[in-house]
């Protein structure tokens, strides 16, 4: 709140507000993100891949909603709604019988922290005027993806990898 009331609007990172790892956490910690208890969003990323959907997404997430950040004083709470991208870089690998994917996902976390009083992000705020300079929130991080899967998966990931991309 003090950057938004004093700072000239410049960018800032989540690693420079001491929140990277928190985020990071909550992408890859299950029933976190709106997801169901047994599925993190990185899993669900990594199932949809697996299935031969797609390679990368882009969604808007409320951080505000977590049990855990829901304090006045927490960071992530003050962010409220981010949009969260991944996308996936790597192969499917055969080897001696079994079939892996091997990469990493390569995410990104964008915000627009423009108005403090929007609690829940809806555009709509206590106050209308702007009182403050409205600067970004950005971050970006990489998990990696080593694991053993079906041939019926390595099947579906390799037409996926060599589908054109839209």
């Amino acid at each position: 709140m003090l950057y938004y009331l004093l700072a000239d609007g410049k960018p800032v990172t989540l690693e420079q507000m001491g929140v990277n790892q928190a985020v990071q956490t909550l992408v890859t910690t299950n029933g976190k993100l709106g997801k169901l208890n047994q599925e993190s969003l990185h899993s669900a990323f990594i199932r949809q891949i697996l299935n031969g959907e797609r390679l990368n997404f882009k969604n808007g997430y409320r951080l505000m909603e977590e049990r855990e950040v829901w304090q006045i004083n927490n960071p992530l709470w003050a962010i409220g709604g981010v949009v969260i991208s991944g996308s996936f870089d790597g192969e499917v690998i055969q080897q001696r019988g079994n079939y892996f994917l091997v990469g990493q996902v390569n995410y990104a976390l964008s915000d627009e922290f423009s108005k403090p009083l929007d609690l829940t992000n809806t555009g709509y705020s206590l106050l209308q005027t702007e009182f403050g300079t409205p600067f970004s929130i950005t971050g970006s991080w990489t998990e990696p993806v080593n694991i053993m899967i079906s041939k019926q998966q390595y099947e579906k990931v390799k037409t996926l990898l060599n589908s054109p991309t839209p």
